[in-house]
């Protein structure tokens, strides 16, 4: 016997509502999957913790998407942002650990205190004096590449750590979070350089 119209009707009802339900899921998940894209889900200890993971893997380019790279390598010295000098730079963030221990958000402006573990870069700044002067006094020529070597040698040598924390400021700009750079990040990501800096600045324009 076949069906009743009754049964076919409600059979056809309910591919209907399959179909609907299927339809708005598939909807719901392309509006969920813009959101994601356009960085609605984004916020600042998100922003953070993906820059600051980026830096410690050395992941330029995943870092240019929350912060400016060349600005933070720059405000420790500008000639390691010549393009050949950047494979360096990746082994200033390589122990770097990080606490994020509040976040105050007042519209587009997050204020976040960090706390950040890196290479003491006391040592690393003096030590790093030290080898440049060892080399002046040996009449070699004071080139940036011997900077740069100098440099090396002294990330390698220099295992001590030293923790740090500041303030950080991120701005929300078309829905996403960006991490600005400034003293405050400067002194959080290398600690301690600001006792050495101006040094190490004063030494340079010495030995040309």
């Amino acid at each position: 016997m076949g069906k009743h119209s009754s049964e076919i009707t409600t059979e056809i009802n309910l591919k209907k509502v399959f179909s609907i339900v299927i339809l708005i899921s598939v909807f719901i998940a392309i509006i969920f999957g813009i959101m994601i894209l356009c960085g609605f889900n984004a916020n600042p200890q998100k922003t953070i913790d993906k820059a600051f993971m980026a830096l410690k893997i050395g992941d330029i380019e995943e870092v240019n998407k929350y912060t400016d790279y060349n600005k933070i390598i720059y405000s420790l010295d500008e000639i390691l942002v010549e393009e050949e000098n950047l494979e360096i730079t990746k082994d200033l963030f390589i122990d770097m650990n990080w606490k994020i221990k509040n976040i105050q958000i007042d519209k587009n402006v997050a204020i976040a205190e960090v706390e950040v573990t890196n290479k003491n870069f006391v040592s690393i700044m003096t030590n790093w004096i030290k080898k440049i002067i060892g080399e002046k006094a040996s009449k070699k020529e004071i080139t940036n590449e011997l900077f740069i070597d100098c440099l090396k040698e002294t990330l390698l040598e220099v295992k001590e750590l030293k923790t740090n924390s500041q303030e950080i400021k991120l701005i929300k700009i078309n829905r996403k979070w960006n991490i600005e750079v400034n003293e405050n990040l400067r002194s959080l990501l290398y600690p301690g350089i600001d006792s050495v800096v101006e040094g190490l600045d004063q030494i340079k324009q010495n030995l040309n």
